[in-house]
């Protein structure tokens, strides 16, 4: 399986963009991008997987499975898995198995939600 970098040096390749284009295209930069595609960084922000999967039209869900945001064994039992047996909403508090989460966890997950689905 490719990694989260190769993954963006393929694709900017394919498109012909150099680094230094494909950074400011994205608002980053050049020595940034190359650490990413040599695998120096794991798991860049999601907002830079954000522009990267719209500025390379790849598949956000793509990049946070590779960036190691999901574990890619655990999306595929996911499917296997009722959501209701993972999340649930009571009384204003969101359960991830059982667990309540802490007002910046449910901070958290609701950003990761809008972003995993680009709802911001």
């Amino acid at each position: 399986m490719n990694s989260l970098g190769k993954i963006i040096r393929n694709k900017r390749l394919e498109m012909n963009l150099t680094l230094d284009q494909l950074a400011t295209l994205i608002d980053s930069t050049k020595s940034y991008l190359s650490r990413i595609e040599n695998n120096h960084i794991e798991r860049p922000g999601t907002d830079l997987l954000k522009r990267l999967s719209k500025q390379l039209d790849i598949s956000y869900n793509t990049l946070i499975k590779h960036s190691g945001y999901m574990e890619k064994d655990k999306t595929e039992q996911r499917s296997k898995t009722s959501v209701e047996s993972i999340i649930n909403v009571k009384n204003d508090s969101i359960l991830i198995n059982g667990k309540v989460l802490e007002p910046k966890e449910q901070e958290r997950f609701i950003k990761m939600v809008k972003l995993f689905y680009n709802l911001d």
